[in-house]
């Protein structure tokens, strides 16, 4: 079987002049719009991807309550398992 690898096609973005008030509206939605997905504005995503105990050494994380909340602000880890301390 052949196979060849092709490279991305990308297209140069077309801004509107340095100084342009247009720019600046540009750059404005831009930011905005990036800053509307959930997984760049948000840490969440990152805190409560998976099992943040699964190696077994967490002695305390970050999340709070019956709803594991993460609002503490420190997580402790241990050094081993028959260590004390992290």
């Amino acid at each position: 079987r052949a196979t060849t690898r092709r490279g991305p096609v990308t297209a140069p973005l077309a801004y509107p002049p340095a100084g342009d008030a247009a720019q600046k509206s540009f750059i404005k939605d831009a930011t905005e719009r990036l800053l509307r997905l959930p997984t760049v504005a948000s840490k969440q995503f990152l805190i409560t991807i998976g099992d943040r105990t699964v190696g077994g050494l967490t002695v305390r994380d970050q999340m709070v309550g019956p709803w594991q909340t993460p609002v503490a602000d420190v997580a402790v880890t241990a050094s081993g398992f028959e260590a004390t301390t992290g």
